[in-house]
C-alpha cells in the first residue's frame, strides 16, 4: 500500500462535492436531482517518459439525494468520451476509465467520502499504456474524528 498527501484534483473534487453538499442541506426537502454534461477536456501528461496531448470531452454526472431525515449523498462520475492523444514521438494514444467519488453523510454530522479513480491512457501500435489506479476512503465522525482512512495510488507504464 502506497500512501500518499491528496492531489489537486482530489482536492478540486473534494471542494466540489463538499459545496454540493452544503446546497442541498440548505434546502432539506430537495429531492434528488441529476445532472448530465460534457466538458471540453485539454491536457499535456507525462506518461510513460514521455509528454502525451490529449483532447476531447469528459462526460460528468451529478447526483444529489435525500437519504433520510438530514442525510444526504452526493455522487459525481467523469468519464472520458472521445478523449484522444499524441506523444512527443508521435505515439497514438486513447483515454479510458472513469473517476467517482460519493461523499454520504449522517444525520447527526458524521460522512464518508469515497474517490475511486482508474484513469487508462492506452497506446497503440506498440506504445506502452499509462494507468493510474487509486482508491481513497476517509469516515469522519460527528466531531470530526477520521475513524477510517484508505488510500491505495498504484501508476503503470506497461
Amino acid at each position: 500500500m502506497m500512501t500518499r498527501a491528496l492531489g489537486f484534483s482530489q482536492r478540486l473534487l473534494a471542494v466540489v462535492t463538499l459545496s454540493l453538499l452544503s446546497v442541498v442541506m440548505i434546502n432539506p426537502s430537495a429531492e434528488a436531482a441529476t445532472s448530465v454534461e460534457t466538458i471540453p477536456f485539454e491536457t499535456v501528461l507525462d506518461a510513460c517518459g514521455e509528454s502525451v496531448s490529449l483532447s476531447g470531452d469528459l462526460r460528468v454526472i451529478s447526483t444529489t439525494q435525500q437519504l433520510g431525515d438530514r442525510c444526504y449523498l452526493v455522487a459525481t462520475h467523469f468519464q472520458p468520451v472521445g478523449i484522444r492523444g499524441i506523444s512527443d514521438s508521435g505515439a497514438m494514444y486513447r483515454a479510458n476509465g472513469l473517476t467517482r467519488d460519493l461523499t454520504v453523510s449522517a444525520p447527526r454530522g458524521g460522512s464518508t467520502f469515497t474517490y475511486i479513480n482508474r484513469f487508462h491512457i492506452v497506446g497503440t501500435a506498440g506504445a506502452p499504456t499509462y494507468s493510474v489506479t487509486e482508491t481513497l476512503h476517509v469516515t469522519v465522525t460527528a466531531s470530526g474524528h477520521v475513524t477510517a482512512e484508505v488510500n491505495h495510488f498504484r501508476v503503470d507504464c506497461r
